[in-house]
């Protein structure tokens, strides 16, 4: 046929697109290390796309390949593939969040950061505004996000794994600018694709006095939510 279909899912980085899902994809006429080559870090961006969503000079298009399946030509080249999933980010990307952020004083490229470590945080969708307040909460009072994820994607690749399962060691240890346990603020940039749902949430959180969350230990994927490190304490699974 001369379409083929391709699906990036929420919450996957650059390297899950290009190593696994294009690699393993026999429909590409080409490999993930070509598309890499012109999303990675230090590939030349479109201009236009940099000014919009605030790119930094040599950073990679990670958070900004839109998760959605696509109905790609046969002879897509990753030029043309870039060009398509920035598009769907641009055209998915609703007013409301642009505006909003920009009354909020943060650029895309922020918002794309923060809502990138809410959509590996969060497991339920409709918990991700109140995931959201934790963080913006944090960074309110320049607090570390002590974000796991952020740990993970500094590790990675590690036991084959680009989410690998992380031990308390790893949140001193991990030397990685990335690492929220380490630095304060955000990440210099995303850790993943975000939903829209993940921007929305990063840009209207949820009001809410919490500090701390972990996962419930009834395996809904939902968390409970603390104000304080002892309340933080006393919701450990038994």
């Amino acid at each position: 046929s001369s379409q083929f279909s391709f699906t990036i899912l929420p919450g996957e980085r650059i390297e899950e697109i290009t190593f696994n899902r294009i690699d393993n994809n026999p429909f590409f006429g080409f490999s993930g290390a070509d598309f890499y080559a012109v999303v990675g870090p230090g590939a030349a961006q479109d201009p236009v796309f940099t000014q919009t969503v605030g790119l930094p000079a040599g950073a990679s298009l990670e958070g900004f390949l839109f998760p959605d399946t696509y109905q790609l030509p046969a002879a897509v080249t990753p030029l043309q593939m870039r060009e398509i999933v920035t598009q769907q980010f641009l055209d998915r990307l609703d007013s409301e969040i642009r505006t909003e952020a920009q009354r909020q004083g943060l650029t895309l490229y922020q918002v794309v950061t923060l809502a990138s470590i809410i959509q590996r945080e969060a497991v339920r969708t409709d918990e991700m505004p109140m995931i959201s307040s934790v963080y913006r909460n944090r960074l309110r009072i320049a607090m570390k996000l002590d974000a796991d994820p952020t740990v993970q994607y500094g590790l990675a690749p590690r036991d084959g794994s680009w989410w690998p399962q992380i031990t308390v060691a790893d949140y001193q240890n991990t030397a990685s600018l990335y690492n929220t346990y380490q630095i304060n603020g955000l990440p210099p940039g995303p850790i993943a694709a975000p939903s829209l749902a993940a921007m929305q949430a990063a840009v209207f959180p949820e009001d809410s006095p919490y500090f701390y969350f972990r996962a419930r230990c009834d395996g809904s994927g939902y968390h409970n939510f603390a104000v304080s490190f002892e309340q933080h304490l006393a919701n450990a699974c038994p």
